[in-house]
């Protein structure tokens, strides 16, 4: 199985970044406060969404793993199509992460925004979670994990041999 801690490494600029338009995305849908309040945090940091997105990234592929390892488990086709059968799931998983963080931010302006957005979080998100599926399977494709199979002549079973796997 593979671990979605490897987007940590060098391409964790570009998947924060790229997540993060998919963010700017779902705040495109919401109503005019989120998006004015949002407008107001991006004219202060235009790269906002992309460094928010990038200090919850560990946090996020964490909470995402699970659903990954389902996915690598079952027939489906691709992540965004997996996520999207289990959206549920996954904005919860999204969410718990976005909850965590706001307060540990301990930033009135955030706290204001996202108290706002929150209730409609979850609608808001459904449309664009296969778009996030597909952003984690295409930088994920470059990582690969390989098996290691032998069999070892047991010490202590009078030379059976034992198969094993790692």
């Amino acid at each position: 199985m593979s671990d979605l801690s490897v987007l940590l490494g060098d391409q964790r600029e570009k998947v924060a970044a790229e997540l993060a338009e998919v963010a700017e995305s779902a705040i495109d849908d919401a109503g005019i406060a989120v998006k004015t309040g949002f407008g107001a945090a991006k004219l202060a940091d235009k790269n906002i969404a992309a460094r928010g997105v990038n200090r919850v990234l560990p946090e996020l592929l964490e909470a995402l793993q699970p659903r990954w390892a389902e996915y690598e488990a079952s027939d489906v086709e691709d992540f965004g199509t997996y996520l999207n059968t289990h959206s549920d799931a996954a904005i919860a998983d999204i969410l718990a992460v976005a909850d965590a963080n706001v307060k540990k931010a301990d930033k009135a302006t955030l706290e204001k925004i996202y108290d706002k957005v929150r209730p409609k979080a979850a609608s808001l998100m459904k449309p664009h979670v296969p778009m996030l599926g597909d952003i984690l399977e295409k930088h994920m494709k470059g990582h690969y994990y390989a098996w290691a199979i032998h069999e070892k002549v047991g010490a202590m079973s009078e030379g059976e041999r034992h198969p094993h796997v790692h």
